[in-house]
């Protein structure tokens, strides 16, 4: 469970094998996510924010496949564990969409 960037890096967590392959399998298994407030695609952003590029190194459009990896949604495949994200109308930081 994670709030913000804690709800991105508990999606991405869940899905870990298609974004990082079995090279960096966990010795755990996520069974369920709740994601409140998160960023799950990287990918819709126009350049992507500040915040993005530096998490990332570089711009979206520099590093697509990197955006890609890092956003679940992008990665998440049919076995993903059960999965419920909660968003506020109202948040300024992180719009809804």
């Amino acid at each position: 469970m994670g709030h913000s960037s804690g709800a991105h890096l508990a999606a991405l967590a869940s899905v870990r094998k298609a974004a990082f392959g079995k090279r960096r399998e966990a010795s755990t298994v996520v069974g369920a996510v709740v994601g409140i407030s998160g960023v799950y695609d990287l990918t819709i952003t126009d350049g992507g924010p500040d915040i993005y590029r530096r998490f990332l190194s570089g711009t979206s459009e520099e590093l697509p496949e990197r955006y890609r990896r890092a956003s679940p949604r992008q990665v998440a495949t049919g076995d993903a564990p059960q999965t419920l994200l909660v968003h506020g109308s109202d948040d300024e930081t992180v719009p809804v969409a």
